[in-house]
């Protein structure tokens, strides 16, 4: 029998509180992760994990190191130590939302503007990586869905709620073979990219019910629409972000059980806390246990299978990969611990209603 949210959410605080136990012991005076010190790829997790554990003083001494070696005119990938142009609007939203959630609004309200200098201006999504050849840009759907998050954390909703517009009606409504697949990114022109290098396939599309998958495109779309549908109260995004839910269950087990599926269980928990709809929950709470199941002693997770070992994954991976989850079992354990906002139930305008 499944123990009931209230107990078994501790433990996922339990392996939160050991990863950012382990990674405290990495923190320099400066605010660097000793051993990586030049590669944002190990920084831009970190803020959120931190600053949601309400760890603010750890938050804030890595944004301080983040500004002074990463970060210029709003983008965080240009500074002392410039970064690899690929998923550049992915790490820009999430060290946004992660100064935000630390108070360090000099830099969040920066972020968000830059975010939004690169926001197609008639579609609404966002590309991978802002480039000044239109034809190089390309919008894609992990990038556009963590904008929302972002954006609706400093309060810009009419710029979220344009990207959710394109996540729904430009991508989810306008999928050329939704039975089989879900393709993830369009040229700046609105076609879609479907002649890539095989190599970086699972970058640009999902196949339904094929084994692994990057299933992780899923949950953060589901937790985007969501988090929408909370801010507006408009049916259509909770409607959409069901849909994406469907799509996980045509992947399973995988986009519940790999270790891509993290983000899936803070989707799902997102919809939990709208409808009160315990498929949610469970489907939550199994991420949530997978996460706890695979996690390392010292508080690590290892990318198995592309990593084989602990010993074998570069300290950079283990601080990006072992800190996000920090951040997916927070909000696991906030959504399922705290009632639903309403048991699903909307009005003919399709505007939810509060419960009675």
């Amino acid at each position: 029998m499944m123990d009931k949210p209230e107990k078994a959410t501790v433990k996922y605080l339990d392996a939160a509180g050991n990863t950012l136990d382990w990674a405290a012991t990495l923190l320099t005076a400066e605010g660097s992760f000793a051993g990586a010190p030049d590669d944002v790829g190990a920084y831009y997790k970190a803020p959120r994990a931190f600053a949601i554990s309400g760890r603010i003083a750890e938050a804030q001494r890595v944004l301080r190191y983040v500004a002074a070696s990463f970060y210029a005119d709003g983008d965080f990938n240009t500074g002392k130590y410039p970064s690899a142009p690929a998923s550049s609007n992915y790490r820009n939203a999430w060290l946004c939302l992660g100064s935000h959630t630390a108070g360090s609004y000099h830099l969040s309200y920066r972020a968000a503007d830059y975010l939004q200098s690169t926001q197609h201006p008639r579609l609404g999504g966002v590309p991978d990586h802002f480039v000044a050849a239109a034809g190089d840009r390309q919008l894609e759907w992990g990038a556009t869905a963590v904008f929302v998050v972002a954006m609706l954390a400093v309060g810009r909703i009419d710029s979220a709620v344009r990207a959710g517009d394109f996540l729904l009606d430009r991508m989810l409504d306008d999928q050329p073979d939704a039975a089989s697949r879900l393709l993830l990114r369009k040229d700046w022109s609105g076609e879609w990219i479907t002649d890539h290098p095989v190599e970086t396939s699972r970058q640009y599309v999902i196949e339904l019910g094929e084994p692994g998958q990057t299933y992780w495109y899923l949950g953060i779309g589901m937790a985007a629409l969501g988090q929408l549908h909370l801010a507006t109260g408009e049916r259509r995004f909770f409607d959409a972000a069901e849909s994406v839910f469907d799509l996980a269950l045509k992947c399973r087990p995988g986009a519940f059980e790999d270790l891509t599926s993290a983000k899936v269980g803070w989707g799902c928990a997102t919809m939990y806390a709208i409808s009160g709809d315990e498929r949610y929950a469970e489907a939550a709470r199994a991420v949530g246990d997978m996460l706890v199941r695979t996690q390392e002693p010292v508080g690590i997770w290892v990318r198995r299978p592309q990593i084989a070992s602990l010993e074998d994954q570069p300290l950079m991976s283990s601080i990006d990969t072992s800190l996000e989850r920090v951040c997916w079992l927070y909000e696991i354990t906030g959504y399922l611990d705290t009632p639903p906002v309403q048991a699903a139930r909307f009005d003919d305008s399709g505007r939810g209603v509060e419960n009675a």
